[in-house]
């Protein structure tokens, strides 16, 4: 797949070297190097360069045309897999997340009703919450505007489980930083959990929503741990529930 991605990229050159002011041309080639760039995680230690040219791409082909929806959100999503990459590396993903908000926002100028564009901004709001609450900070402003753009995709498209996970992941998320700051967060989890059975009665093989809703399960099962015997027997069900729809 390297080898593919990068002749995709050389023709791209060629393209471009062609006709220089294609704004297309540079759309193919960001998209390209950032497949590239986010395959590259796995793979060798080029990532950040290839992610880098990407961003570089996309902002050329605003330049050209600057109402080009695909290449502002296309760029939110490469500097999303950057701010990743600058995490595994122990950085801070925040000011590369910052940027990609703004990029989503501008292709949302540009088409209201792009669902890509509200579903990529509400995924890096939710992981800029999740990144404040790793270090300290409050969550929850992060997490809120998370949850009106998954919201704004359900009320148009009410089977859309993506989104429907997506807001699923942001409630477990308010959960997790209320529980690490000692706030009852059984209602997060509970609607965490609700969103998430939804998105798994769409798409039964969702191991993503799988995985977020055996999380929520066992946190909820802790939560009720500290509420008396009824909130015993509580968690008891919820870690058996969890156990047999999770495979645990």
């Amino acid at each position: 797949p390297r080898r593919t991605f990068l002749d995709a990229v050389a023709d791209l050159d060629r393209a471009i070297e062609i006709r220089p002011d294609n704004a297309l041309d540079r759309v193919n080639r960001g998209n390209a190097l950032a497949n590239l760039g986010d395959a590259e995680r796995a793979w060798g230690s080029r990532s950040r360069e290839y992610l880098e040219r990407a961003i570089v791409d996309f902002g050329a082909a605003l330049e050209r045309r600057p109402g080009l929806v695909e290449a502002w959100g296309n760029r939110g999503s490469a500097r999303g897999l950057l701010a990743l990459v600058q995490e595994e590396q122990g950085g801070d993903p925040r000011p590369l997340l910052r940027e990609a908000v703004a990029d989503y926002e501008g292709a949302l100028r540009v088409n209201p009703a792009f669902v890509p564009g509200l579903l990529g901004r509400g995924t890096v709001l939710r992981r800029l919450g999740d990144a404040e609450a790793m270090r300290g900070g409050d969550a929850e402003p992060w997490l809120a505007r998370a949850s009106a753009d998954f919201e704004r995709i359900l009320e148009r498209e009410p089977g859309n489980a993506a989104a429907r996970m997506s807001r699923g992941a942001t409630f477990l998320s308010l959960g997790r930083a209320r529980a690490a700051r000692r706030i009852d967060a059984r209602e997060a989890l509970g609607q965490a959990i609700v969103d998430l059975d939804r998105a798994l009665e769409t798409v039964p093989g969702f191991a993503q929503a799988l995985r977020s809703r055996a999380e929520a399960r066992r946190l909820l099962a802790q939560a009720e741990l500290g509420r008396g015997d009824e909130g015993r027997e509580s968690a008891r069900v919820q870690f058996a529930g969890a156990e047999a729809r999770e495979g645990g």
